[in-house]
């Protein structure tokens, strides 16, 4: 997708911003840009991995469905969201040293945008 190429370069210019990747519900990348060496295939598949956990979890709490996580390792945050209805997600991996209230809002603001585009 051409046109999520520009919004992901937006994205990952923002200071501690590593990487961004748009995961399909079967954990395919759709689009990727990193900062880094990060494989994102393989981020792909985890994340996915992971929030059909985080889903199940939800579901076992009766707290409803996900849509947004984020989680926090010693050396860097995690933070996804579903853009949309069909379950497709924006994920970004930061570094340790980001603004976590910063990479949130863009996060919201760059998800907003990819769905229209995935629409």
């Amino acid at each position: 997708m051409d046109s999520l190429k520009p919004l992901l370069k937006n994205l990952i210019s923002v200071e501690g911003i590593l990487a961004a990747v748009v995961i399909g519900k079967d954990g395919f990348v759709i689009e990727s840009l990193t900062n880094t060496d990060l494989d994102t295939d393989a981020v792909g598949g985890i994340i996915s991995g992971g929030i059909r956990n985080t889903e199940e979890m939800g579901k076992d709490l009766g707290v409803g469905t996900l849509h947004q996580s984020m989680i926090e390792y010693e050396n860097g945050i995690l933070l996804s969201k579903v853009v949309t209805e069909s379950g497709t997600l924006l994920a970004i991996v930061a570094s340790d040293k980001a603004l976590v209230g910063n990479v949130r809002y863009q996060l919201n603001k760059f998800g907003e945008q990819i769905a229209k585009n995935l629409a």
